[in-house]
Formats: C-alpha cells, sequence, structure tokens
C-alpha cells in the first residue's frame, strides 16, 4: 500500500484538470472540437437537420462546417452545444479516443444511425474509463483482451466442452458466478451499460482490430437478461464455429453457450438429475432460477437443451416459467461492473476532480451522487 501511494507523478488527463476559460487552443484541439460536436450529436441520434432544429439559430450547413472543421465555433455556441446535447462544455476538450476504430461484432440487428449512436455512446464510456486508468497509471494491471476467436467449435455438440473451458481457463470450477460483468472486466473485456432502445440486447465491439474488447449491454435489462445477453456476445467473440452453420445455428450455438457457462451441466444434474424427466416442480425451476441468476425461461431452455424433459414435462415447465417470470422473481442487485465506480471514488476521495465531475462520470445526478455518499458516512 505504501509504495502504490508513492508511485511517480501521474501523467496529466487534460479533461481533469483543463479550465475552458483559460484555454488557448492549438490546431490540434481545434480539430478535437469539430469531431467532438459531432459524436455528441450521434452520441444523442440527432441528425444534423434535427440538431439545428434544437438550436434553432444555426442552419444544418452551419453545423455541417463546424463538424468538418471548415469553421471554429466561438464559447458561447459550444456552451450552446452542450446544453442541447446535453454533455458539459468539457466534452469537446476531451477525448484521446477519438480516432480509434470501432467495429461492431455480429448480424446488422440496426439502422446506420442506431449504430452510429451505439459507437459513439461506447466511444463516450471507453475514454472516460481510459482516461482514470491513465491518471492512476493502472493499465498495466489489466488482463489483455481475449483473442478472437480463439475457441474452436468443429460441430454443434462442442459448445457445452467451450462453455466448460472457459470456466477452467479463467477458473471458476461450477460455482454460482457472482458480479458477472467484474469477472469480464477482470478479463480483458470492458462492459459499457448504454442507454439503448430496446432492439440492443447486446453486442461487442472491437476497437483498433482487438486492441481491446468493449461489451455493450442496455442498462434497462433485468440482472437475468443481462447475464444471458453478456455471455452470448462474449461466446459471439471467443467461439470459432463451422462455416457450415447457417445463421440461426450460430446464434443457437451462441445462446447455448451463454446458458452453459452461466449454469454448468454438472450442477444441473445435480439439480434435476441426469435422466429424463416426466414431470418437475415450478419450485425446482424457481431455485434454479434465484441460484444461478437465469431467467426460469432460461432455466427451461437448458433442461430442454440437455434433453431432460419429456414432451409432457416441457410443455408443464413452459408454462410455469411463463408464470415464474411473470412474478419479476429477480431478485439479485442490478449487475453493474465496479471497477470503474471504484476509479471515480478514489479520485473523488483524493481531492483529483469536484463531486460535479464524479456525477458526469458516473452518469448520476449530484443528489444521487449526495444520497448515495450519506448512507455511506451513516
Amino acid at each position: 500500500m505504501q509504495e502504490m501511494m508513492q508511485t511517480p507523478a501521474r501523467r496529466p488527463v487534460p479533461w481533469l484538470t483543463k479550465t475552458m476559460a483559460s484555454a488557448i487552443l492549438s490546431t490540434k484541439e481545434v480539430a478535437m472540437i469539430n469531431d467532438r460536436i459531432r459524436s455528441a450529436r450521434l452520441l444523442r441520434g440527432l441528425s444534423l437537420d434535427e440538431l439545428a432544429a434544437r438550436l434553432g439559430d444555426i442552419s444544418k450547413q452551419g453545423l455541417s462546417k463546424f463538424e468538418k472543421g471548415h469553421a471554429k465555433p466561438n464559447m458561447a455556441r459550444l456552451i450552446q452545444l452542450a446544453h442541447v446535447l446535453e454533455v458539459k462544455p468539457e466534452y469537446f476538450f476531451r477525448g484521446e479516443e477519438g480516432a480509434a476504430t470501432f467495429t461492431l461484432i455480429g448480424p446488422a440487428r440496426w439502422s446506420k444511425p442506431h449504430q452510429a449512436q451505439i459507437v459513439e455512446q461506447l466511444r463516450e464510456q471507453l475514454e472516460r474509463y481510459n482516461a482514470l486508468e491513465q491518471w492512476f497509471a493502472v493499465q498495466d494491471e489489466r488482463a489483455a483482451p481475449p483473442p478472437a476467436q480463439s475457441i474452436l467449435v468443429s460441430a454443434a455438440d462442442e459448445v457445452e466442452q467451450a462453455a466448460a473451458t472457459l470456466r477452467d481457463d479463467w477458473r471458476l470450477g461450477s460455482d454460482t458466478i457472482f458480479g458477472l460483468l467484474d469477472l469480464l472486466d477482470l478479463h480483458g473485456i470492458k462492459v459499457a451499460l448504454l442507454r439503448a432502445p430496446d432492439s440492443l440486447e447486446g453486442t461487442m465491439a472491437s476497437v483498433n482490430d482487438g486492441e481491446q474488447v468493449v461489451l455493450a449491454l442496455n442498462a434497462g435489462d433485468s440482472a437475468a437478461a443481462l447475464r444471458c445477453f453478456a455471455m452470448r456476445e462474449v461466446g459471439r467473440w471467443l467461439l470459432e464455429l463451422p462455416t457450415t452453420m447457417s445463421p440461426r445455428q450460430r446464434e443457437v450455438a451462441y445462446e447455448q453457450f451463454a446458458q452453459a457457462f452461466l449454469y454448468p451441466k454438472s450442477q444441473v444434474h445435480a439439480d434435476f438429475g441426469a435422466q429424463r424427466r416426466s414431470r418437475v416442480h415450478a419450485q425446482e425451476l424457481r431455485l434454479a432460477m434465484q441460484r444461478y441468476g437465469l431467467s426460469a425461461a432460461a432455466v427451461v431452455d437448458r433442461l430442454k437443451t440437455l434433453g431432460l424433459l419429456s414432451s409432457a414435462a416441457l410443455k408443464y415447465a413452459v408454462t410455469a416459467a411463463q408464470n415464474l417470470d411473470a412474478q419479476a422473481l429477480d431478485t439479485r442487485p442490478a449487475e453493474r461492473p465496479s471497477r470503474f465506480e471504484s476509479l471515480v471514488y478514489r479520485g473523488l476521495a483524493e481531492g483529483l476532480y469536484t463531486a460535479s465531475r464524479a456525477a458526469e462520470l458516473l452518469q448520476v445526478s449530484l443528489t444521487d451522487l449526495a444520497s448515495f455518499s450519506g448512507k455511506v458516512s451513516a
């Protein structure tokens, strides 16, 4: 601990320390501002026409000049843009990730505007995370992201073993996984919870050809859904499936990988037996879903995949699962990656920035931040 407190001077992070009012902009900074205006617009999912309409005193063409670097906005305009785009004015002066290339992994589920919005949300969250890591000089402590398609699956029946292999590699045994998103972060997969349309269940993004890997999830989903969607997308990144598989077969394989990772076959057999059942009790499903953080429907799907249900048992289990899931029995706390939050509160405790800045980094209100701090101190 003593050594950590005596580390060399931290690398400066401009967006944490710069006072905009006294900033003298270099050519590079001006170019950065132009890029950031476009990023902020895409972040909010707005077209140039829509942003111009919200501003009310500038045309689409005028905004386009800002974004292309053909004109430089003054400070009053930046403050106006910040207000309309719901960002802090400092947003336009920070961000070393602007040149990073983000590639969404998976089927094209969204329109190009939605894809652009997802990418900009990822970019915005990743730059804050990377800046904090640079500030505290902890980049070298992180595991490298796992290589894409690093687990070979030659046939559909090998998916189960692929999930077991990953558990072995991560030394998880067959235990219930608590804090899944923190586990992924520990193994080099950063996690971003996005304000996204319901159509976003999850997607992986490769940054600069795998230099970093980011998992995007919908912050509005339940804890059980987040866990399944997260591991489905991790499977999409890690598994090398046969090229002969159809798109539908591939999706089934990714779903099976997620369920097998979260609820290992050995544990399913321990809970439900290894023989085909002619009937299951709803309470069995309830206990399994609560123990492993899955929806009842996912538990039933797991039993079906492993061939443990007769047709009559499957029909009953599906109905029971629908009733259980309708009761919203997901009592686990919401899945949230905590490492980023820990770094933010560390900086706040050391007086590196204000409570306002901490609230911005955490994307919460000052009231919520103060409320949480008060509960802890009490």
